[in-house]
């Protein structure tokens, strides 16, 4: 069961990545849209740590927006203090980017969006 899940939240990553790609090509550069698109899988991926190891969830911007931005703010300036964010950051965002690339290399082909 948790396997289907992680397969399907990838896929639907996936899927909303290159859609997110179709949308800025339209509005903007190659340049840019390259440049966005290597960043965002380490945005996913802090909101991921955000929402999994500190609990947040997507109204809490809304409801408790201090609190929220406190805590980014913390681990945002001070990161040896916050080491375990920045990994799962890290780590992930580059899990991410790294699956994006092999749907693009070998798998793009089957899926029109």
């Amino acid at each position: 069961m948790i396997a289907a899940f992680a397969t399907t939240g990838i896929t639907f990553y996936v899927l909303s990545i290159k859609e997110i790609k179709t949308v800025l090509f339209q509005n903007f550069n190659e340049k840019m849209v390259s440049k966005f698109i290597a960043i965002l899988p380490f945005l996913v991926s802090f909101g991921m740590y955000l929402g999994r190891i500190l609990r947040w969830n997507s109204w809490d911007i809304l409801h408790k927006p201090f609190s929220l931005f406190t805590d980014v703010f913390v681990i945002i300036t001070n990161p040896i203090e916050n080491i375990e964010a920045w990994a799962f950051t890290i780590l992930f965002g580059l899990f991410l980017r790294l699956v994006y690339w092999v749907f693009e290399k070998y798998f793009s082909y089957y899926i029109q969006a």
